[in-house]
């Protein structure tokens, strides 16, 4: 498979995505996953990189499993995402 989106790219995307589909504040988001909102804007900007620890307080504080956030972080990595939107037309 061909990567299209660098990891830490993808995982920001994803981030900022699921915390607007949720009506979520950087504070809100960040008071879900015991983490301060500034950490969390900087998340989402890409100025911090996440450790496997921060990965899984977001994935919980928006309602996924681990493993079910990381799988959204590799679709987009993937562009499978695309994919599948371009195959349905």
């Amino acid at each position: 498979m061909k990567v299209e989106v660098e990891p830490t790219t993808a995982f920001c995307q994803v981030l900022r995505q699921q915390r607007l589909a949720r009506q979520l504040t950087y504070q809100s988001l960040g008071l879900r996953a015991g983490l301060p909102s500034k950490f969390i804007f900087n998340l989402e900007c890409g100025n911090e990189r996440p450790s496997l620890d921060t990965v899984f307080k977001v994935a919980k504080a928006l309602g996924y499993s681990g493993a079910g956030f990381v799988s959204l972080i590799e679709r987009r990595i993937y562009g499978i995402d695309r994919e599948l939107v371009s195959q349905s037309k």
